[in-house]
């Protein structure tokens, strides 16, 4: 079993897929993952709905079509999370999906946040919304491929998906006219490093986090970047991030 540091480091998007179907022992250890309640709570106590839809499953029998736009090659699985639009209800919904994210990257399953390149309505059609519920984000699940096409690498480039800020970006010490590095003793480095390297929307990285004086106290702040919290999805996708 892998250390969960071990695990976010591993963890990437991937954009291809094989074309092959999952197994049954993974589709199990998957369904098996989301009917169990205690993985769909977040750190506050909501609940998360999550969803699991095959790619060759679907009510008009023609295989599932998102309008990933190309984005995505091969998916054979999405799981969609299903949540009430409330402010603090995105940033559960981030926590709850990242850490299923997770799990299957420990299973060796390949993954993608996608948040604004699929079609809602497309998807609205295979999940049955409660009131007031919306779908965030969803994840495409499968086999990762070696080789990426050019239009993924393409897609990897303009989204920087190799890249990071550096620690003296988003980390502070005392307050935030003081950038803190790595150096510094008696922090926790390594899961600030893991905070480092998380995925976010276009990787726009928007979380700042402000270590107490005594570094026992570790608070979170979101930096919004220009036009994302009023997205036409009609939800605070920054928060997810957070």
């Amino acid at each position: 079993m892998k250390s969960i540091m071990e695990i976010i480091k591993k963890r990437k998007s991937v954009r291809t897929y094989e074309s092959k179907k999952l197994s049954e022992d993974d589709c199990d250890k998957i369904r098996e993952y989301i009917n169990n309640k205690e993985n769909r709570i977040g750190m506050f106590g909501t609940e998360i709905r999550l969803e699991l839809i095959f790619a060759d499953e679907n009510e008009s029998g023609k295989g599932l079509k998102i309008g990933t736009y190309g984005i995505i090659v091969n998916p054979q699985a999405y799981i969609a999370g299903c949540v009430d639009n409330t402010l603090s209800n995105m940033v559960e919904f981030g926590y709850v999906m990242e850490k299923m994210i997770l799990f299957l990257t420990d299973l060796g399953l390949g993954t993608c946040w996608l948040g604004g390149t699929f079609d809602r309505k497309l998807l609205n059609n295979e999940i049955s919304l409660e009131e007031g519920e919306i779908i965030p984000s969803i994840t495409p699940v499968g086999y990762p491929k070696n080789k990426e096409g050019i239009k993924q690498k393409a897609m990897r480039i303009l989204v920087k998906a190799d890249q990071r800020l550096p620690w003296k970006d988003l980390f502070y010490l005392y307050d935030f006219s003081l950038p803190m590095h790595k150096t510094i003793e008696g922090i926790l480095n390594e899961p600030l490093e893991m905070v480092r390297i998380g995925p976010s929307a276009s990787n726009k990285q928007p979380w700042r986090v402000l270590i107490s004086e005594d570094k026992s106290i570790y608070e979170f702040y979101l930096k919004r970047t220009p036009n994302y919290a009023a997205n036409p999805m009609g939800f605070d996708l920054q928060r997810i991030d957070l």
